[in-house]
């Protein structure tokens, strides 16, 4: 089967019988677990068959659930181990599908699919129809990257084509607005974000933030969830009670739910400034502006190899943030008081 019609039909085949599927989970499990979120300002309704798996991912997602209102993205998620239910195989034959080291999927105009060989977890999106699904082998050992920013490749799929994309950011705002903070892993932006909201900003979240570009660039949080290394979570002892997990293993951060830290969360911000932090053995936190053309090089190489969206929208994406926002290298300093000082400071400017 070639040509994209017939692939077209094959994947459109694949969402009807995964929604037979998931129906047959449901009555395996004795029930489904709905909750109603706002993604990105945008309804979207979850089910789960069973509890487990509701247990397990909804506490990142807790800070968006609302009222329930017509969805524009509806998620089907379950497990096999407890449901019994695999589904049966994507139209990998049928399709130009891309393999990566750990992942093969699957992107065109309407539809995203993507398997997650180390995590064992399938997600896919219908745009077109507004339809999702994630898959997984056992509700009861969800990985440790689902916990954290669960069913991000189902959103993240579908908010691309929404006109937004996710940044491997963190993003914190006070009332005047808020700055995107982004870096390589290691360069510091999860310290920043954590040392800003034990500061008393409102946080928008860390590794993964929804961002609108354009002439009034916005931050939308996707995940209440701070991800703190042994160092840092030494510096908050009043945090280490809502360790969600205390046994983690050696490669894993501390993983805390701010909902249940009961730590303030904002859910969207217009964005003031992109910053850029680099450790640096001094006393003083230092800004200092650097021109659009190197902040994108400075962003482009990490958002694209950690964030699996679409190469192309998320260049897109990265290109117009830079050019529509200041962009600050943020010198981060041994005085951690004046980090978020300093960032307060830029924030007041008018």
């Amino acid at each position: 089967m070639t040509g994209r019609p017939a692939a077209e039909a094959a994947l459109t085949r694949f969402f009807d019988d995964a929604e037979a599927c998931f129906a047959e989970a449901v009555d395996r499990s004795a029930a489904a677990v709905e909750r109603h979120l706002e993604v990105a300002g945008r309804p979207v309704r979850l089910r789960f068959a069973g509890s487990a798996l509701a247990d397990a991912m909804m506490p990142a997602l807790r800070h968006l659930e609302t009222m329930p209102a017509p969805p524009l993205l509806k998620v089907l998620v379950w497990d096999a181990r407890s449901t019994g239910v695999v589904p049966r195989p994507p139209p990998w034959g049928a399709l130009p599908y891309f393999e990566r080291a750990n992942a093969r999927g699957f992107r065109d105009e309407r539809f995203v699919l993507l398997y997650d060989r180390g995590t064992r977890v399938f997600s896919a999106v219908d745009h077109r129809e507004g339809r999702g699904l994630q898959w997984m082998d056992d509700a009861a050992a969800v990985p440790f990257s689902e916990r954290a920013a669960p069913l991000r490749h189902v959103l993240q799929g579908w908010l691309e084509r929404e006109g937004l994309f996710v940044a491997h950011a963190s993003a914190v705002a006070r009332a005047s607005g808020g700055v995107l903070v982004s870096g390589r892993t290691g360069s510091g932006k999860s310290t920043t974000a954590a040392l800003c909201l034990m500061a008393g900003f409102g946080y928008l979240g860390d590794d993964n933030v929804v961002v609108s570009v354009g002439e009034a660039p916005r931050a939308y949080s996707l995940y209440g969830v701070a991800k703190l290394s042994g160092v840092t979570l030494g510096w908050f002892p009043e945090l280490a009670a809502a360790v969600a997990n205390p046994d983690r293993r050696g490669t894993e951060k501390a993983l805390v739910f701010l909902e249940d830290a009961k730590l303030q969360m904002v859910r969207e911000t217009p964005l003031r400034a992109l910053l850029l932090p680099r450790v640096q053995d001094e006393r003083e936190t230092r800004l200092r502006p650097v021109p659009a053309s190197a902040a994108f090089r400075m962003l482009a190489p990490d958002n694209l190899l950690t964030i699996r969206g679409d190469p192309a929208l998320t260049a897109r994406g990265l290109r117009r943030l830079v050019d529509g926002l200041p962009c600050y290298e943020l010198t981060l300093g041994r005085d951690r008081a004046r980090i978020p000082e300093g960032i307060s400071d830029l924030l007041s400017r008018p």
